[in-house]
C-alpha cells in the first residue's frame, strides 16, 4: 500500500467509527482490516523513521562539510594575513640579501586574531 493508502485507511475506520467499505483500501469482507491497517501504519511508522535518520545524517554530514570548508578558509585567510603583516612591519634580520627574513611583531598576531574572532579592527 501507499502512504497515502494507508492514511486514508486509518481515517476511514478511525474518525468515522464505522467501517465505509468499498471506499476503503484496506476493505475486504473476508478479512479484518483492522489488523491490516495496523500492520500497514507500522510499515508507514518504520519507513518514515529510517527516511528522518538518514536525512539527519545527510544533515550532519553536510553541516561538518560545511564547517570544515569554513575553518579550511579562515585557517588560509589567517595566514595570507599573518604574511601581509610580516611585510609590511618594520623589522628585519640576517646577513646580506639572501638571508633577509620578514619578521611579524607577536602583537600582530595577537591583533590579527582579535580582528578575525572578534571583528574589530585593531588598527
Amino acid at each position: 500500500m501507499t502512504d497515502n493508502e494507508i492514511i486514508k485507511a486509518l481515517e476511514c475506520c478511525w474518525h468515522e467509527n464505522e467501517c465505509i467499505g468499498d471506499e476503503c483500501p484496506l476493505f475486504k469482507p473476508i478479512n479484518d482490516c483492522t489488523q491490516l491497517m495496523a500492520m500497514e501504519a507500522l510499515d508507514l511508522i518504520n519507513r518514515q523513521r529510517a527516511e528522518i535518520k538518514a536525512l539527519k545524517a545527510s544533515k550532519v554530514a553536510e553541516v561538518n562539510f560545511a564547517y570544515r570548508v569554513t575553518k579550511e578558509k579562515a585557517i588560509k585567510e589567517f595566514a595570507e594575513r599573518l604574511k601581509q603583516s610580516a611585510f609590511e612591519c618594520d623589522v628585519s634580520f640576517g646577513y646580506g640579501r639572501e638571508h633577509y627574513t620578514e619578521a611579524v611583531a607577536i602583537i600582530e598576531i595577537d591583533n590579527l586574531v582579535k580582528e578575525m574572532t572578534e571583528g574589530s579592527d585593531p588598527k
